[in-house]
């Protein structure tokens, strides 16, 4: 990998991510786009192309795997392929899948919220289901306020690239009925 090679990548990467902090043996520190943590705690190897984070332990194996789950510039990937070579994963455009959501109505549980809906969910995930800070963050578990899924703890579900494959929503009140598949699980209970 040349000089230049290495910059490009770089620029591209300060570009998404924000100015790096340079360590030694092509390491590079970032801000985590998945955890946003005050410090730069992405950890980004450019001739290895692994990437990790000290904070949320998100990580991969490739610098268009990063940038894929991160939302980076789609310009970028054809780039990234050219100087690595094609030893990383095959890009997937959106136009060969279907590209899913969660509800609109959709809120994190890890952004704090005072309304009584997110005190509730936060109750039912930490005390009764016995989840921690970090799975909420983790598995990014949130909640409805409004909207077919009022009430209700989504837990989203993610392929390898980091594509939402379906998500599955829960009451945590009693009298209602449990739990309600999504319109993205249903072509699976079907076939």
């Amino acid at each position: 990998m040349t000089t230049s090679q290495t910059q490009t990548v770089l620029t591209i990467l300060d570009n998404h991510l924000g100015r790096s902090t340079t360590h030694k043996n092509g390491e590079h520190s970032f801000s985590c786009p998945f955890c946003n943590h005050y410090k730069k705690k992405l950890q980004v190897n450019l001739l290895t192309q692994k990437w990790h984070c000290w904070v949320c332990n998100a990580k991969g194996q490739t610098i268009n795997s990063l940038l894929r789950k991160s939302n980076g510039p789609s310009h970028a990937y054809p780039k990234v392929r050219e100087i690595y070579g094609e030893s990383g994963p095959v890009l997937i455009t959106k136009s060969n899948r279907t590209l899913h959501s969660l509800p609109e109505d959709f809120s994190p549980l890890h952004i704090k919220r005072n309304t009584p809906d997110y005190r509730n969910a936060l109750h039912y995930v930490s005390k009764v289901r016995g989840l921690s800070a970090i799975d909420i963050l983790r598995y990014q578990v949130g909640y409805c306020e409004s909207g077919p899924y009022a009430g209700m703890i989504i837990v989203p579900s993610y392929d390898a690239e980091g594509s939402l494959n379906y998500y599955v929503a829960r009451t945590p009140r009693s009298q209602f009925h449990n739990t309600l598949p999504s319109p993205l699980l249903l072509p699976l209970l079907t076939c």
